[in-house]
């Protein structure tokens, strides 16, 4: 009887660890996801909007929409880039945007792969 417990136990443990890997492995690119959904989605529109031509986000004319698809910036950062962008009159370089308060190194690693700064800013009101 103590030996049926004990497999019993083991067995529901086993098939936690199962479930719980598969929530956590379903979850774990969602963020890189998310950006390849919003390339795809804006395909035929990139032809005509340079801030994801090539599939990167131009920080210079980027929306706060477009920034939030990139992964680790929700709304508030997105607002603070577009705020730093309209201060500074746009990005040089897309190392730049470690100046962005909130974004250090470890989440500009994220994203770097994923924006280019070639357009000139324009300012817009």
């Amino acid at each position: 009887m103590k030996k049926a417990k004990f497999w019993m136990i083991c067995v529901t443990g086993m098939f936690i660890c199962v479930m719980i890997g598969f929530f956590l492995g379903r979850n774990s690119q969602s963020a890189y996801t998310k950006v390849d959904n919003a390339i795809q989605s804006q395909t035929e529109s990139s032809q005509e909007n340079p801030s994801i031509k090539d599939g990167r986000v131009d920080l210079n004319t980027a929306t706060s929409l477009q920034l939030q698809m990139l992964p680790g910036i929700g709304e508030t950062l997105a607002e603070r880039i577009i705020a730093y962008r309209a201060e500074t009159k746009g990005f040089k370089n897309v190392e730049e945007l470690m100046n962005v308060s909130g974004i250090g190194e470890k989440k500009f690693l994220q994203v770097k792969d994923l924006i280019k700064v070639e357009s000139p800013y324009i300012e817009t009101k």
